[in-house]
């Protein structure tokens, strides 16, 4: 036990330097091992998962990152539920899986939204109308932005509101409303100076 948590310590350093093949092949080794404790085991699903993901192996990254989330319920350990559902959704939307996805950042919201994380309940929301802004529905988009921007706004973040402002100004671009588009794009300029 307490060499699998010296090994673990191993595998953080090499992933703060950014080596993540090595991180990744060490911990696959524990994990193949045969670790006993439930929640070292969840760890290590998501830490391979994440860095699957780092490493641009979406696919890969899925069973993983799939594994740790049920374990993760059955602990009731729902906050690193919710974490590693965020990054499973990432990783379905860079994989096209945009419906799975959506529904993903939908549950992760609602969560965020019953624990007044305004925050986390935004970057949810902004996952989802990007996602909906890469199937074309500009107009889902900017609605889902705007509603976005509400919650921005109850958590006093400059760099959210400016990348939100500045997707917004985007998608109304798309859909030819330029005067809304220069609107919103001067917003996010104002705010990001």
């Amino acid at each position: 036990m307490e060499q699998q948590i010296k090994e673990i310590e191993i595998i953080n350093r090499l992933i703060e330097k950014e080596n993540y093949s090595d991180a990744l092949r060490k911990a696959k080794h524990i994990l193949v091992k045969g670790v006993k404790d439930k929640s070292q085991i969840a760890y290590l699903n998501k830490i391979i998962g994440k860095l699957y993901f780092e490493m641009q192996g979406f696919s890969e990254a899925k069973p993983f990152l799939s594994k740790a989330i049920t374990l993760y319920q059955k602990q009731n350990n729902i906050d690193e539920k919710v974490n590693t559902q965020s990054i499973l959704a990432t990783s379905l939307a860079k994989s096209a899986e945009y419906e799975e996805s959506m529904k993903m950042f939908e549950e992760v919201a609602i969560y965020q939204k019953s624990e007044n994380n305004n925050l986390e309940v935004a970057k949810a929301l902004g996952n989802i109308a990007t996602v909906y802004s890469l199937l074309h529905d500009f107009e889902l988009a900017i609605k889902t932005y705007k509603d976005c921007l509400e919650f921005i706004n109850k958590s006093d973040d400059k760099n959210a509101l400016a990348m939100a402002l500045y997707n917004l100004g985007e998608n109304y671009m798309y859909i030819n409303d330029f005067s809304n588009s220069t609107k919103f794009l001067n917003e996010a300029i104002k705010v990001g100076i």
